[in-house]
Formats: structure tokens, C-alpha cells, sequence
């Protein structure tokens, strides 16, 4: 396949694996979401939310490094993946150690010291499963990677599902996922041994060293982006309670299940740009701008539609004891285009041995987020929290931007931007009768209006879509 269909067919394959598994999963965390009630479901993404404060120590940036490292010299991959998994299981047992003292000092109820010990077990299994993961993304066969994500939240789902309908507690649902992780490793575990590569267990101290030097500043950006991300759940829970983490989460999700399209971009241009950039510039930058540039397709007019149907949303999917989150979702939302783009900007620096300047822009990031929710969340409880988020995202927008325009030179589409926006704004007419129709009706309507107006304006050319339809019928 030519080099230049490369990722879109990898984005392909895995958008289409991730929506289908988010479809699920958001779903079951919809039903999950009722089923506990505000305050129980507090409990349980507290949990999840404390212990992924502790993920990049669980991972040591071994994962982006694995991919990275791999795709240069794909003869290595058995060796690094041999040393990196039992560099993995050291990290394990230490970190868990210490989120086992921390939990412990703070002096949280006893559930949710029970939740954050089995989130953690889960999050353990799920670094491990990326170690293959890694492998896969580096020999650019997402179709693997896609297999494994989509039987896994499969086997998820079915877990919890089963947990909601026998009425199990929050502590069983949470031992249910726990287990369903186990079986998705072992699933992950059997499709590397048949299809790449058998790692190989060889304990070499050069490479354990390597792991650690490279894979630290992967690491370290890391600790900053999950404090970014999951502090205010964290602190929602200490200044107002679990009632307030629940109705924050409950908006946040939603922009959680629709990163999946941001996910599936970045996954594919990594290791392509990482393999490419020295070779290959111009393709590698034009890569990172129609990266950028289908970020907004996907993100802006979700943005604005939101915006103005977030009480419908909320009601749709929710009990009536989450409506005040309908204007947590308003403000969030935005976060959505934002971190679309700068998804892609803080993976095309770290492809080109560039993270470093990623660790420095997400410290700035997490410092100002903290301050923000020291400030907001006291007069404004959920909604400060959101609010901070969004403020701090466009400060990490900014400092991002200067940096890969150093690198990429022409980077953000400008004028495909203002096509993009126009096209978003024409749906906005049929938002007005948002009281009159279903809001699955109000959805498919906007949704054939702004495909049409992209068409008309031309900020999706005809070639390109008959470009990635091509790429699934190509072998690669």
C-alpha cells in the first residue's frame, strides 16, 4: 500500500473497532451511571479517577516508547518487549505500594478504599494489555489492536451487565470488571504470540536502562496530564462530596466516549510520523494537518450542538437527579475541539523526540488546573470544575501550538477552519425546534445538514472520501 494510505486506513480500522466498543461501553456506563445513583457512582469514578493519578507510574512511559522504538527497528521488538514487561511488573508492585499508603493516610470511608484497591488491580492488567498493544500499533496492523478492543469492552460490558442485573453491589460490579480486564490480557496476550512476536525474557541491563531513560519523560508528561485530568475529580470529592463527583462525571463521560475519533487518529499518526518524519517530511506534515483538520470536522460541530441541547441530552440519558449536570455538560463540551487538536499537536512532538516539550507544557497545564479548581470548585462545585478544565486546555492549546509550528511549520488549516465553523453554524436553525422533535430525530437532521454544507463548501473534497474508502479495500 502506498505510504501515503497508511494511516488512513489504520484510522479507519480503528475508528471503526472504537466505535463499536464505545457504542458499549458507553451504554453500559449510561446504565451503570443510573443504576448507582449520584452519590454511588461518585464513589466508584473517584476511584478510578485517584488511582489513574497514579497510571504513568504504573506504566513509566514504556508503552509510547515500545510503540516508537519498534516501528524504527521492528528486529528489537522481542528483546524490548521481553524488558519491558518485567520492568512492568516491578513498577507494579512498587506503585501499588505507595497508592496503597496514600489512600490509607487521607483517611477516606472504607468502600472507597475497597474501590481504589480493585481499580488499581484493573489498571495493572490494562498497562500490561498495552505492552501488546504497543507491539501492534508498531507493526502498523491495527486491525489486531481493533480486534482486541472490541472483544474486550465486549467481554466488559457483558461483565457489568450481568453485575446490574443480579443487583450487585459497587464492590462486586467493581471485582466483575477486574476479572473481565484478566480475560481481555490473555486475549491480548494469545493474538501476540500467533500473529508478532515471543517476547523474550532475557534480563538485559542495558535495555531495562533504555527503557527507563526513554520511556521517563513519557512518564513524567504523564503524572502532569492525569493530575490535569483526574485532579478535580479528586478534589470535587474531598470539598463537596460524591454526590458532585457523580454529576461532573456524568457530563464527562460524554466527552470521554467521543474522544474515541480523536483516539483513532492519533494511534495511526504516531508511529507513521515517527517512522516518516526524518525520512519523509512533507508527508509526515501533511499527515499532522489533515490530522488536525478532520479533528475539527469531527469535534466543532459537536461543540455547538451541545451547547444549546445539553438539558435534552441529560434527560435523555439520565434520571432526574442529574439534570443540574446539563450545565456542567454546556461548559465542558468545549474541551472537546480543544483537546481534539491538541490530542493530535502533543503526539506529533513526542513522535520526533520531542516530549520533553510535552512534559514542560503538561506541567503548566496540571499547576494551572489545580489552581483553577482551588478557585472555582468552592462557589461553583461541578460547574467550576468544568470550567477550569476548559480554561486550562486553551492555555495548553496556545503553548502547544507555538511549539509545533516550529517543527511542522504549517500546521493548523486555517481556512478549512472557518469552512468547518460555517458548515457547524448552519445546524443551528434546526436547534430551534429541539422542543418539537426526538432528539435522536434532532441529531440525524443536523447531522445530514452539516455532511451536505461540508460538501457545498468544500472543506471535505470528494477525492478524500473516495481515498479512505479505497484504503479498505487495500491490502496492506
Amino acid at each position: 500500500m502506498p505510504i501515503e494510505n497508511r494511516v488512513a486506513k489504520n484510522s479507519l480500522i480503528l475508528l471503526t473497532a472504537q466505535i463499536f466498543a464505545r457504542f458499549i461501553g458507553f451504554v453500559v456506563v449510561v446504565l451503570l451511571t443510573r443504576y448507582l445513583g449520584t452519590g454511588q457512582y461518585g464513589k466508584y469514578t473517584f476511584a478510578f479517577a485517584f488511582v489513574f493519578l497514579f497510571n504513568p507510574l504504573f506504566d513509566l512511559g514504556i508503552t509510547p516508547l515500545l510503540t516508537r522504538e519498534v516501528a524504527k527497528d521492528k528486529a528489537a521488538a522481542e528483546r524490548f518487549l521481553g524488558n519491558a514487561i518485567v520492568l512492568k511488573v516491578i513498577l507494579a508492585l512498587f506503585t501499588y505500594l505507595v497508592l496503597f499508603l496514600i489512600i490509607n493516610l487521607l483517611r477516606t470511608s472504607a468502600i472507597n478504599r475497597q474501590l481504589v484497591y480493585l481499580a488499581s488491580v484493573c489498571i495493572i492488567l490494562r498497562v500490561n494489555t498495552d505492552s501488546f498493544i504497543a507491539i501492534f500499533r508498531a507493526f502498523e496492523r491495527m486491525q489486531y489492536e481493533a480486534l482486541v478492543m472490541a472483544l474486550g469492552k465486549v467481554i466488559e460490558s457483558i461483565a457489568v451487565l450481568v453485575a446490574i442485573y443480579f443487583r450487585f453491589s459497587i464492590v462486586n460490579i467493581m471485582l466483575m470488571i477486574m476479572f473481565s480486564d484478566i480475560l481481555i490480557l490473555f486475549v491480548a496476550l494469545f493474538v501476540l504470540l500467533k500473529k508478532f512476536v515471543k517476547p523474550q525474557f532475557a534480563v538485559n541491563t542495558y535495555q531495562l536502562k533504555r527503557l527507563i531513560k526513554g520511556g521517563l519523560p513519557f512518564a513524567l508528561t504523564g503524572i502532569f496530564v492525569m493530575i490535569y485530568f483526574k485532579i478535580d475529580s479528586v478534589m470535587l470529592s474531598k470539598m463537596k462530596g460524591d454526590e458532585a463527583v457523580g454529576l461532573y462525571n456524568s457530563a464527562y463521560n460524554l466527552i470521554f466516549a467521543l474522544m474515541v475519533f480523536s483516539g483513532s487518529l492519533v494511534t495511526a499518526i504516531f508511529p507513521f510520523v515517527a517512522e516518516n518524519f526524518l525520512k519523509n517530511k512533507n508527508i509526515a506534515v501533511n499527515a499532522g494537518i489533515n490530522g488536525v483538520k478532520y479533528s475539527l470536522v469531527l469535534a466543532l460541530p459537536v461543540a455547538i450542538g451541545v451547547t444549546f441541547v445539553a438539558d435534552q441530552i441529560i434527560h435523555f440519558l439520565y434520571t432526574p437527579d442529574y439534570l443540574p449536570a446539563a450545565t456542567t455538560l454546556r461548559i465542558i463540551i468545549w474541551v472537546l475541539p480543544l483537546m481534539f487538536v491538541t490530542n493530535i499537536f502533543g503526539h506529533l512532538l513526542g513522535a520526533i523526540d520531542k516530549q520533553r516539550i510535552v512534559f514542560y507544557i503538561a506541567v503548566v497545564n496540571a499547576a494551572i488546573n489545580i489552581l483553577l479548581n482551588f478557585i472555582l470548585i468552592p462557589k461553583f462545585s461541578h460547574n467550576g470544575a468544568a470550567l477550569a478544565t476548559v480554561l486550562t486546555e486553551i492555555v495548553g492549546f496556545g503553548i502547544l501550538f507555538y511549539y509545533v509550528r516550529q517543527s511542522f511549520a504549517t500546521i493548523f488549516p486555517t481556512v478549512d477552519f472557518f469552512k468547518i465553523l460555517l458548515a457547524s453554524l448552519l445546524i443551528l436553525p434546526l436547534i430551534l425546534l429541539k422542543d418539537e422533535i426526538h432528539l435522536l430525530l434532532l441529531i440525524l437532521f443536523c447531522t445530514i445538514v452539516y455532511l451536505t454544507a461540508l460538501f457545498v463548501f468544500k472543506a471535505v473534497a470528494k477525492e478524500d472520501v473516495l481515498g479512505l474508502l479505497n484504503t479498505l479495500r487495500a491490502k496492506g
